[in-house]
């Protein structure tokens, strides 16, 4: 498990895009503010769409560059060669905004919601878009803003996507979308979501996840709130590896808080608070698998509806595929579970070689593990 290694490099990219840098930018930064769709300080029109800002302002103000070349010349990805714009007011997304590499994006109390007319998840052969889209960028950033790709029914795309690209944050972003996931990241690696808040309302649920990983290396979740979502609110999905999620907080939702599945490995699930959901966390392989190598510790799972942490997956009569294989779950809390239920499922399904240690059970006297394993070859639980 490279869980020390992937904090160090989580620290390498804090500092790399750093947020203080967006505030104290030199005067030579190719920098723009666009405020209800007048760009400052001209007082141009450039427009209140996206489809406009991104003809009239990003393809046009920022020169198109060369990612590999600009790399290949700098030691520090900082305020020298990331471009800016700022944007203020409120804007419709008729066409996703693209952006591209080594380029901020700081919604400065900006809010963009979905036109009545953009409705295909498949824009220019482009799939898994969102209002938002980062396609094949490097270092790039969303930073604050609301971003809702709720208000029209007919709305098929994620608030925002990162999709197929490497070393960008989403960062205190307000996101919702009732298709696929509110924030997305497909394929990639080394991605961040961070201070991000994800999910619906009380009464009115996003119907798909908030935080969806997929095919993707290396991608850290932290602070994050990630709430009020009618599917798995947190979710490690197939293909995801070496990835984390930490400090997060997921809270009513209508599956599992935090889900890792299918051939999600080698992905660390750390000190994160998942409460009043239907299951807190749960680890399975129903299509693909096995799902493997995974650590969950250190996580409090408070007045779930069912279990605290389940464990297992569908079989299929195949094995070492469809399983729960050599995932290890130690110093997790559970409290306040149901007291028809268990508070860990270490066999929720099939299982291979799980470890379960220092596990504990707060509050009300609910048994601790059920169903028990008949023997240790598949499911060992260590309580000394």
């Amino acid at each position: 498990m490279n869980y020390y290694l992937n904090v160090l490099i989580i620290i390498s990219i804090n500092c790399l895009i750093n947020i203080s840098s967006y505030i104290h930018a030199g005067n030579n930064i190719l920098s723009f503010t666009v405020i209800d769709g007048y760009l400052q300080p001209s007082g141009k029109f450039v427009g209140t769409y996206t489809s406009q800002l991104q003809a009239n302002v990003i393809n046009t103000l920022y020169p198109a560059i060369e990612p590999a070349t600009v790399l290949s010349q700098i030691s520090l990805v900082n305020n020298s060669v990331l471009r800016y714009l700022h944007l203020e007011g409120n804007y419709y997304a008729d066409s996703p905004l693209t952006i591209p590499s080594l380029f901020v994006l700081q919604l400065n109390g900006s809010y963009i919601v979905d036109a009545q007319n953009i409705s295909d998840n498949k824009y220019n052969g482009m799939t898994h878009s969102g209002l938002i889209t980062l396609n094949n960028s490097e270092y790039s950033a969303v930073i604050g803003g609301t971003i809702n790709a709720t208000v029209h029914a007919t709305t098929k795309m994620q608030a925002i996507s990162v999709l197929n690209s490497n070393r960008n944050t989403i960062r205190g972003t307000r996101a919702l979308s009732n298709f696929q996931t509110a924030i997305g990241i497909h394929g990639g690696i080394q991605n961040e979501i961070a201070y991000c808040d994800a999910g619906g309302n009380e009464g009115n649920r996003i119907a798909s996840r908030a935080i969806w990983a997929l095919a993707t290396s290396k991608c850290y979740v932290h602070h994050c709130h990630v709430h009020h979502s009618h599917m798995h609110a947190l979710d490690f999905d197939a293909y995801t590896s070496s990835s984390i999620a930490w400090n997060n907080l997921c809270e009513d939702n209508d599956a599992e808080g935090i889900f890792v599945e299918e051939t999600a490995k080698d992905n660390v699930i750390v000190s994160n608070t998942c409460r009043r959901n239907k299951n807190g966390i749960g680890v399975y392989s129903n299509v693909v698998g096995p799902v493997k190598n995974n650590v969950f510790f250190g996580n409090l799972v408070d007045g779930n509806f069912n279990s605290a942490i389940t464990a297992g997956g569908l079989g299929h009569g195949q094995p070492n595929k469809h399983q729960s294989d050599s995932n290890t779950f130690f110093s997790n809390i559970a409290s306040n579970v149901p007291i028809e239920k268990a508070a860990f499922n270490p066999m929720h399904g099939a299982n291979n070689k799980d470890y379960w240690f220092n596990n504990e059970v707060n509050g009300n006297n609910v048994a601790e593990f059920f169903p028990i394993p008949s023997d240790i070859s598949n499911v060992a639980i260590f309580q000394p």
